[in-house]
């Protein structure tokens, strides 16, 4: 694929994007102390990094469709996700990894429902939430034996 068409297309930015995320990731396992709490953000960096050289590759060698950059734009509700993903990062040390997990879910999951919201989306989804949490604290806490951050809520 020339340079022109490269440049033009969203699947570019989106390799960088995934690529720059991967930096990201590899800094913060750098930062861990414990090291079996290592485990998880390094599968997910490994995972991350080949889904990246696969969308990388057939865009290289010109075998992957075009999609204009306005599509790797974040529409509202995307944006709304990565911000609440962002502030996620601060909260971790105050709040603890399932308080800040728990809270993430309620948010993404009001903002993704469809509306009108009624009492009864919003409890199926507290009630979705809060049986995501025990599957994520039973993998976490007796599967993986990983100390996660606890801040003021252990």
């Amino acid at each position: 694929m020339d340079k022109k068409k490269l440049f033009q297309n969203a699947e570019w930015y989106i390799v960088l994007a995934m690529l720059a995320f991967c930096g990201l990731l590899a800094w913060q396992i750098s930062i861990i102390k414990v090291e079996e709490s290592r485990m998880l953000p390094t599968f997910a960096l490994v995972i991350m990094l080949a889904s990246a050289v696969a969308v990388l590759i057939p865009l290289l060698q010109g075998k992957s469709g075009f999609r204009p950059i306005k599509d790797a734009i974040p529409n509202f509700k995307e944006a709304c996700v990565l911000l609440m993903l962002a502030v996620s990062c601060m909260l971790y040390k105050t709040l603890g990894f399932y308080a800040t997990v728990f809270l993430i879910l309620v948010g993404i999951t009001l903002l993704l429902q469809p509306t009108p919201l009624t009492l009864k989306k919003v409890l199926s989804g507290l009630l979705y939430d809060a049986a995501l949490m025990i599957v994520i604290y039973i993998c976490f806490a007796y599967l993986l034996e990983l100390v996660t951050p606890t801040g003021i809520l252990p």
